[in-house]
C-alpha cells in the first residue's frame, strides 16, 4: 500500500527554545553559583533548594553578562520563534536552584509572567533533565504508542548541556527530574513580564512599568 502523504499542522503548540550562550566568564559564574545561599522551599529532604535571593541576575555583578545574553534570547524567542512584534520585557525575578544527588523538584509553573528561562552553566552526562508536561487538550484515551512524538507524549524531557538556555512560556508545567549525577546540579531560572504599551483595541495595555 502506498503511503499517503498529507500536510500536518502543529496547531496551538507550545514552543520551547534552546539557545547556546556565548558566555565568556563561565568558570567565574560557576564559582559564584556555588557560593550563593540556598534554602528549602518544601519540607521534603529530596526536594531541590533555591537561593534566598530571588533577584540574583540583578544583584550579582558576576551575572551581568549572563543577564544581557538571556534578555537577548527572550527577545529573539518572542519575535522570531513566536512571531510577535518587538516588545520590551522586564526581568521580574531570578534565582538559582541546587539539586544534590537524589534531589528533584515538584511539578510547577511560574505565575505572573509571560516567558520563563532556565540556564545551565555546566552539565555532565548524568545531569537530570528538565521535564515539561502536556496539561491541555487531553482526550482521556491512552493508546499503544509505536513512536513517541510531540503529538502523543504527555511529557517531554530536555537534557541540560553546558552554557545552554531553555526558554518557554511561563504557563508550561515543568519539573527537575531526580539528579543521578554525583555532581550537584545547578541552574539559574528567571521570569519576564512585558512592559510599555502592547495589545490592541479594548485589550490594549498602555505604559506598563514593573520596576521603579
Amino acid at each position: 500500500m502506498t503511503e499517503i502523504k498529507i500536510p500536518v499542522l502543529p496547531l496551538f503548540s507550545s514552543p520551547v527554545g534552546i539557545y547556546e550562550l556565548n558566555i565568556l566568564n563561565q568558570e567565574k559564574i560557576e564559582e559564584t553559583i556555588k557560593s550563593l545561599e540556598y534554602k528549602q522551599v518544601h519540607k521534603f529532604n529530596d526536594h531541590s533548594l533555591i537561593t534566598t535571593d530571588l533577584n540574583v541576575l540583578d544583584n550579582v555583578e558576576e551575572f551581568k553578562n549572563l543577564k544581557d545574553k538571556i534578555k537577548e534570547s527572550i527577545n529573539h524567542f518572542s519575535e522570531k520563534i513566536v512571531g510577535n512584534k518587538p516588545n520590551k520585557f522586564e526581568l521580574i525575578s531570578s534565582w538559582a536552584t541546587q539539586s544534590k544527588l537524589g534531589q528533584r523538584s515538584q511539578r510547577h509553573r511560574h505565575a505572573n509572567s509571560l516567558y520563563s528561562a532556565v540556564y545551565y552553566n555546566t552539565a555532565d552526562k548524568d545531569t537530570s533533565p528538565i521535564r515539561f508536561y502536556k496539561t491541555n487538550y487531553q482526550t482521556g484515551f491512552a493508546l499503544n504508542v509505536d513512536n513517541y512524538t510531540s503529538f502523543n507524549s504527555d511529557h517531554w524531557d530536555i537534557k541540560p548541556l553546558s552554557k545552554y538556555l531553555v526558554v518557554f512560556p511561563s504557563y508550561l508545567f515543568h519539573s527537575i527530574q531526580q539528579n543521578n549525577s554525583k555532581n550537584t546540579r545547578y541552574s539559574i531560572a528567571c521570569n519576564f513580564h512585558p512592559t510599555g504599551t502592547y495589545g490592541q483595541v479594548d485589550s490594549q495595555v498602555v505604559g506598563v512599568s514593573i520596576k521603579t
